[in-house]
């Protein structure tokens, strides 16, 4: 699953590499270990709305496992970053139910 996020994370258009990530995000077996090379390839996208959906996947993994590390939490944060105000809050709201 490692080489798949790797893989996923040198596709240039950002739409491609979210349904990529998504494919992944949807697996079964994916545990915490296998998330890390997801929100690498997640932060390095460009486009807003599409790394905010692969963010707000990535936090459906995390409500699965309660409870969730406040390290996670904070680096979700920082993942939003350069996003805009409506793709932030959105993610904002998403850790809402983290807590």
């Amino acid at each position: 699953m490692a080489a798949y996020a790797q893989a996923a994370g040198g596709i240039a258009s950002s739409f491609e590499r979210r349904e990529a990530l998504n494919v992944l995000l949807g697996c079964p077996k994916l545990d915490a270990t296998g998330l890390e090379p997801v929100w690498t390839s997640a932060e390095g996208m460009d486009g807003g709305f599409e790394r905010m959906q692969v963010l707000l996947r990535l936090v459906e993994r995390l409500c699965q496992a309660k409870p969730v590390d406040a390290v996670l939490i904070g680096r979700l944060r920082r993942a939003r970053r350069g996003l805009g105000d409506y793709e932030r809050g959105q993610i904002e709201n998403a850790l809402d139910r983290l807590s």
